[in-house]
């Protein structure tokens, strides 16, 4: 449910069921419907707050047996 992309320049902090998040604020990014992801940047703080909220709810998610 949540990956790692990386690149010379940023990572990516990932949600591959974004569709299923609450996500009022359009603080996830992407183009694609079912992941969506946060941009980390080196030495831009990261939003630890922003982070967690998105990896709760994806724990709170039911998934397939």
């Amino acid at each position: 449910m949540i990956y790692l992309f990386g690149s010379k320049r940023h990572v990516n902090f990932g949600f591959l069921r974004s569709a299923d998040l609450t996500n009022p604020d359009g603080e996830l990014r992407g183009s694609g419907t079912p992941s969506k992801h946060i941009r980390v940047v080196p030495k831009k703080p990261i939003d630890w707050a922003k982070l967690t909220k998105f990896v709760k709810q994806c724990a709170s998610i039911k998934t397939l047996s």
